[in-house]
This record gives structure tokens, sequence and C-alpha cells, in this order.
């Protein structure tokens, strides 16, 4: 999960307006099995379905969280999102 909030939080603590702050998000849990697309799923048992279906899951967790934390703080600078791809 992505804990923006904690982050901003600690740079109000800091004495920074939300003007001041800016947000760079890196998405380092990002499953190299999400990318590969497309997926022959005909031969997929009931589990290789559910990871499937967890991997987006999780995937689009962590997307609502920075996408509730912007519209949460609508001054802080939201600048990258930079998913992390294992080669």
């Amino acid at each position: 999960m992505v804990d923006i909030p904690s982050a901003i939080g600690l740079c109000k603590k800091l004495g920074f307006e939300d003007h001041e702050i800016f947000v760079d998000v890196l998405m380092c849990s990002l499953e190299k099995k999400l990318t590969n697309f497309p997926v022959q799923t005909k031969d997929y048992n009931s589990f290789q379905i559910f990871q499937r279906y967890y991997e987006f899951n999780q995937w689009n967790k962590g997307i609502d969280d920075i996408v509730e934390s912007m519209i949460q703080f609508p001054n802080v600078n939201f600048r990258s999102l930079i998913p992390i791809l294992e080669t």
C-alpha cells in the first residue's frame, strides 16, 4: 500500500504548506506478471485465476490510494508516478 497521507502529514509538521509539497511515487511492488499481455487463461486452474485476480486487485488498491490522496490534498504537487519493473 501507498501511505501518501503520512508523508504529507510529516511535511506539514515540519512547517511546509500544501503548495510547497511535491510527491513522487515509486511503485516498487508492481508484479512483473501484471505486465504480461495477453495472457492465455484457458488452461488456468482456479488457483491461477485467483492469483491473477489478486495481482490486479493489489495494483488497483495502490492506484486508488494515490487517487484518494490527490483528492484529499488538492494543493499538493503530485509530480510523478513511476512503476518499477523487474527485468
